[in-house]
């Protein structure tokens, strides 16, 4: 695998725990400002993400490389395959402000978003939207965003 890929994709984790460490308010705020059981499910979501991020960007080279690759993180392109029809769709979880639903990326916030995240590969995921649930098996993780975040996109 690619070293500078991996430096990269450090520094990337890096900038989002970062900015999840000192943007927490501003980001809480402006995307759920409501106090409440969502807004607390959201920092729980938060809280759950930036603790493996210090996991993962704890490891060496090797380990960082295999978790881009098993785990989804805002900025990994997951490949699911539906359980009731082997149908296969590939998302990438992003920021708010960078979905694009013509380009599959769906927002960390969104229902989707908030379920995939966190998701291991090889894992059959139960996914609750408003239009249902359907069942997926999470074919495939690959850590590949290289943008960065803004409140204006």
């Amino acid at each position: 695998m690619n070293p500078s890929f991996g430096h990269g994709a450090r520094s990337q984790l890096i900038n989002q725990l970062l900015y999840f460490d000192e943007q927490s308010t501003a980001f809480f705020d402006g995307f759920c400002p409501q106090q409440g059981r969502e807004r607390a499910n959201l920092e729980k979501l938060i809280d759950q993400y930036t603790a493996a991020l210090e996991r993962i960007l704890a490891q060496d080279e090797t380990q960082l490389m295999q978790s881009l690759y098993s785990q989804v993180l805002i900025g990994s392109s997951v490949k699911v395959k539906y359980q009731d029809d082997g149908t296969e769709e590939t998302f990438t979880i992003v920021f708010p402000t960078l979905t694009a639903p013509d380009k599959n990326y769906v927002s960390l916030l969104s229902p989707m978003g908030r379920q995939l995240l966190l998701a291991s590969a090889g894992a059959v995921q139960t996914i609750e939207i408003p239009a249902g649930s359907f069942a997926v098996m999470i074919e495939e993780v690959k850590y590949a965003y290289f943008g960065e975040f803004t409140q204006t996109g």
